[in-house]
């Protein structure tokens, strides 16, 4: 992800396919140098690591950058004459930011983004890696934080021919075991049949998370 101001490339931030994300500062004509932190007390490049590009399932943030629409207009960039395969986005809003994010295949759209603001529009480029591209506005209010949960409970089989919920109630039937999960939570988002021979019932709800940045 590239970070340009005035018409030159200030800063950028790439994600490897081994999950090291580097952190680079860019100087006009002249080899970028590495954004300095003291994490660990002492200046050091800034390296995070995180999942390998292969490995990512759902979505992986890569970086996130955003400017106040009155500063591009008065940037004095140079005149942008937009390629056929261009992403070309018109700020509608006092900020505009984007977001550069990997995903998996089959990952879905979503309202709200890293930063808990609403997603204006979504772009999607690539087939492996597949690169999301959201856009937002920097100083929307930001939505709660929130964690999705799934519990899971187990009807398992007893040795004689009782069943187990959640290894803490008996029955007599599957059936009556499923019966009783439903009664005590309602019906499960999600079935699935266990191996030996009893089956598992999903539960998910919308939590807040308060340690969500």
């Amino acid at each position: 992800m590239f970070v340009f101001e005035r018409g030159h490339r200030r800063m950028h931030v790439s994600y490897h396919k081994d999950g090291r994300v580097n952190h680079n500062t860019d100087r006009p004509n002249k080899k970028h140098i590495p954004v300095m932190w003291d994490f660990w007390g002492v200046m050091e490049p800034m390296i995070r690591h995180k999942t390998p590009v292969q490995d990512i399932v759902g979505r992986q943030k890569v970086a996130e950058t955003g400017w106040a629409t009155e500063d591009i207009e008065k940037a004095a960039l140079p005149e942008f004459v937009p390629r056929p395969d261009d992403i070309v986005v018109e700020p509608m809003t006092p900020t505009v930011g984007f977001a550069v994010n990997i995903i998996s295949p089959g990952t879905p759209a979503r309202s709200i983004g890293n930063l808990r603001v609403p997603v204006l529009a979504r772009y999607v480029r690539g087939i492996r890696p597949i690169i999301e591209i959201e856009t937002f506005d920097w100083l929307a209010p930001q939505a709660p934080a929130q964690l999705f949960v799934t519990t899971l409970l187990m009807v398992t089989p007893e040795n004689g021919g009782t069943w187990l919920l959640d290894d803490k109630e008996r029955f007599n039937t599957l059936q009556e075991a499923i019966a009783a999960a439903i009664k005590q939570r309602g019906e499960p988002h999600k079935y699935s049949a266990r191996t030996d021979g009893g089956i598992n019932l999903y539960y998910c709800r919308l939590e807040d998370d308060p340690f969500e940045l």
